[in-house]
């Protein structure tokens, strides 16, 4: 199957974005509020956004790359996971705050999503690395 080569790219931000989304949802039950983490959270997560918008308009629009099935049911199965993972943080939030239980499901909510978007950056590089000339 044919794909654009800017999904491919898109896919790599959105697997990055939601690694450190993960990341953020473990550290921010570990580090008490603090203002200077916050600021350096928002920074990083606007230099991925730039980052990845600036790779996304750089790739030309016609560039196809030759994508294999199991590819796009791994992809898919990571999304599931990565979207599972979002749906257990909000689970937290129903458990009184400050409760151990809602600290240990935001911690393994974050492990999981985490690893899964490890996995999808690779998978995605490895996608469009392969399809290079």
């Amino acid at each position: 199957m044919r794909i654009e080569k800017r999904t491919i790219v898109m896919q790599i931000v959105m697997f990055t974005f939601f690694f450190f989304f993960g990341l953020n949802y473990i550290l921010k039950e570990l580090i008490v509020d603090n203002k200077l983490y916050d600021t350096l959270a928002l920074v990083f997560l606007g230099l991925v956004i730039v980052a990845g918008l600036i790779w996304f308009f750089a790739t030309k629009k016609d560039e196809l790359i030759s994508a294999e099935q199991p590819f796009l049911n791994q992809t898919k199965w990571l999304l599931y996971i990565v979207a599972g993972s979002l749906l257990l943080g909000i689970v937290s939030a129903f458990f009184p705050a400050g409760n151990d239980i809602s600290k240990y499901i935001l911690v393994s909510s974050g492990a999981f999503m985490s690893i899964t978007s490890l996995f999808g950056i690779f998978i995605s590089v490895r996608a469009f690395l392969n399809n290079e000339e």
